[in-house]
């Protein structure tokens, strides 16, 4: 049986993210949507709660898949769900003009790529909740701050912010509010690891540091998983 080998560069996976501050006011507001995604999860896929809980890989034959997708990447180009398959590929929920948890979010995934920048079949696919004010070139601005390589990180923007907030929630199982005349728009924080096959196998806090070496030991897992007889 292969062996998926461990990560080893503690300077990326345990760095300090530079707005730790901001970070630390949205772990409250994160703990109670994890609450929200976790049921979902439990819910859809019959899955031990211990196995979400504790962050492992969810068993394979149990775990929901990720459903038909058409969006536009921060290139103009149109990214589906089917040209993800073979690949492993982390999701993550943001938007450009946050001022709460994304920033942290995406230094994570940033950390999270540095550490994989070897495994040429990891994909990362951020998609906006905000797809009204995020179009290509805002999300293309967005990506450079984070050095992000769009050959296998795609900033992913709709047409219509509904059928994004009903993608995230339906299909992917994350909890997003849309902003109202007092609130900016309220989303899970959470990290969805996607195996080759479009099951999704994993569940991180994308504001816990400790996520980046649970997400990059689950990505080294599942690309594994092909090459296991």
């Amino acid at each position: 049986m292969n062996q998926a080998n461990p990560i080893t560069d503690d300077s990326l996976l345990n760095a300090a993210p530079a707005n730790a501050g901001s970070a630390s006011r949205w772990m409250m507001i994160a703990a109670g949507l994890a609450i929200v995604a976790a049921v979902a999860v439990f819910a859809m896929s019959g899955v031990a709660r211990s196995a979400v809980a504790d962050a492992k890989l969810l068993p394979a034959a149990e775990s929901p898949m990720v459903p038909p997708f058409s969006l536009i990447d921060s290139t103009g180009k149109t990214v589906t769900h089917e040209d993800l398959l073979g690949k492993v590929w982390v999701a993550d929920f943001i938007f450009a003009g946050c001022g709460g948890p994304c920033p942290t979010i995406t230094q994570n995934l940033q950390y999270v790529g540095m550490a994989l920048k070897n495994e040429k079949d990891a994909r990362f696919v951020t998609f906006t909740l905000d797809p009204k004010n995020d179009t290509p070139d805002v999300l293309a601005d967005y990506g450079r701050r984070f050095q992000a390589d769009p050959a296998n990180w795609f900033f992913l923007t709709s047409k219509s912010e509904s059928a994004m907030h009903e993608l995230v929630e339906k299909g992917f199982l994350q909890t997003v509010q849309a902003a109202t005349a007092n609130a900016p728009i309220v989303h899970s924080t959470y990290f969805v690891v996607v195996d080759r096959v479009g099951r999704m196998r994993a569940f991180h806090d994308g504001l816990d540091v400790k996520s980046r070496r649970n997400v990059a030991e689950a990505v080294k897992s599942l690309l594994a998983e092909l090459l296991e007889p």
